[in-house]
């Protein structure tokens, strides 16, 4: 036998265990539910601005790449435009395009090196650690982070096909200029290679004529005797020649820049190598230069073109009138001579000597 006490009342103090029991499993289910929601609240902001900042490094990547090839190209350009300026400087002197395509040199230098700059700054903030949080603030060391790479846009970069640009036009200018200059120097080669060989051949004939008549053959009559270039065209006064180009201060410079005859002087358009003669003679009018060319002995002048170099006058040696003088009369020792009619008068045309020196 045993006691039935089901019917016996709770007591107090066991009510009270009950409830306080019951009220801390709520309080802790409660809390854990808070943690957990805050727990994954913080791992979706993480993820977020994780994720936030891997696609801003890789937009700043291919930002990066394509001023990168912006930058190469410049870099070519620039030693481009680097070997046109020293083209023939002394030859083609092209002073004022020069000076432009210089400044534009600069310009794209300084520019080039401000661009690897603004890469390098790009580097750094793709490639600077991302901070730690703290318990109130999951993911903003990402968020930093990405802030201080979505600030670069390359500006530098991409202004540089501008600054490519400035260089065409005077590099283009030289290029022609250049061209001018070398089309110019390969026709003064051939006139001279032609009348090298007119020359020769004359020569080798007067050596044929010469051995005949020693040998008691009756040589060929004499060829015509070559009239010296003459006035009859020249401009009387100065106001009527062409307007000379401005020529730089210093040592006197003449460049020849044509091989011919009367017709060529009487352009009045500078210094004509006159093939006719059996002498090497250049001439012009005395309006169209010939009063300007140097006379006295001693003095050091310099031929560009055709005869280019350097040659020291000797002063006038020989003056003839056009009327009863001819090619034959030349005196045919000197280097080069300098022909022109003193005063405009052709019954003074003179003979300037030149010794080349270098």
């Amino acid at each position: 036998m045993y006691e039935d006490f089901s019917w016996a009342p709770i007591r107090p103090d066991h009510r009270r265990r009950n409830i306080t029991a019951s009220i801390s499993v709520g309080l802790v289910l409660a809390l854990a539910g808070g943690l957990f929601t805050v727990n994954t609240e913080r791992a979706l902001d993480y993820d977020d601005a994780q994720s936030s900042h891997t696609a801003a490094v890789k937009i700043l990547d291919l930002q990066r790449t394509s001023a990168l090839t912006q930058i190469d190209a410049a870099a070519t350009s620039l030693a481009t435009a680097k070997t046109t300026l020293a083209l023939h400087v002394a030859e083609v002197p092209a002073a004022d395009v020069r000076a432009a395509l210089t400044t534009s040199i600069q310009a794209l230098d300084d520019q080039i090196n401000a661009a690897w700059a603004e890469v390098q700054e790009a580097d750094a903030a793709a490639l600077a650690p991302v901070r730690g949080d703290d318990l109130l603030s999951p993911g903003a060391g990402f968020r930093a982070a990405t802030t201080a790479v979505s600030v670069h846009h390359f500006p530098v970069s991409a202004g540089l096909a501008a600054a490519i640009a400035a260089l065409d036009a005077p590099s283009s200018s030289i290029t022609t200029a250049v061209l001018t200059w070398q089309s110019d120097q390969a026709k003064a080669v051939a006139d001279a290679s032609a009348k090298a060989s007119a020359a020769a051949k004359k020569a080798a004939s007067n050596a044929v004529s010469a051995a005949k008549a020693k040998a008691g053959t009756p040589a060929k009559a004499a060829a015509p005797a070559i009239p010296i270039i003459d006035q009859s065209h020249a401009p009387s006064s100065q106001a009527e020649a062409p307007v000379r180009p401005a020529v730089a201060t210093g040592p006197f410079t003449l460049n020849v820049r044509v091989t011919g005859g009367q017709t060529e002087v009487d352009a009045c358009n500078g210094a004509v190598d006159v093939a006719a003669y059996l002498v090497a003679v250049i001439a012009e009018h005395w309006y169209c230069g010939g009063s300007v060319f140097p006379q006295s002995a001693g003095t050091v002048i310099t031929l560009t073109g055709i005869h280019a170099g350097r040659y020291r006058v000797e002063g006038v040696v020989a003056t003839l009138n056009h009327d009863t003088a001819f090619g034959r009369d030349i005196p045919a020792t000197y280097d080069l001579l300098f022909q022109t009619c003193q005063n405009n008068n052709d019954k003074t045309t003179s003979f300037t000597a030149l010794t080349k020196i270098e």
